[in-house]
């Protein structure tokens, strides 16, 4: 990952604070996911919700985000509209938007809210205190 001086520390901290959401719901290490360019379908998956959601709650220019992950924008704009195509579809892309929506809830429950509203309009709520 390569250091952006346009990111203030705070932004960084909320950027690792999804980072960690994103592992713990993937159960697998950020240099699987994130440190690399696998086509694998799970590390795309990933990859692409850790960006939406830089972008779309850190509201990170997508240029910016590109360079943070070391990847070209177009794919950065490939990646926020695949997981928007989700979050439209959620009957469609089941697995993609439960994955989506879990990573939220891990991310809510680390800023110290324990419950979260879905796409659907659906509450998501953590009832155990895992960090």
């Amino acid at each position: 990952m390569k250091s952006n001086r346009k990111l203030s520390r705070r932004t960084l901290q909320r950027i690792n604070t999804i980072i960690d959401a994103v592992e713990k719901v993937s159960d697998s290490p950020q240099q699987e996911w994130l440190k690399t360019k696998s086509r694998n379908l799970q590390h795309v998956m990933y990859r692409y919700i850790f960006v939406y959601m830089c972008v779309d709650k850190l509201k990170i220019p997508k240029s910016v985000m590109g360079s943070f992950v070391d990847l070209d924008h177009t794919t950065i704009l490939h990646g926020v509209k695949n997981v928007e195509y989700w979050l439209e579809l959620p009957d469609m892309y089941e697995y993609q938007s439960e994955v989506y929506n879990e990573v939220q809830l891990e991310y809510a429950s680390s800023m110290d809210q324990n419950e979260y509203i879905d796409s659907k309009g659906c509450k998501w709520i953590r009832h155990d205190k895992r960090k």
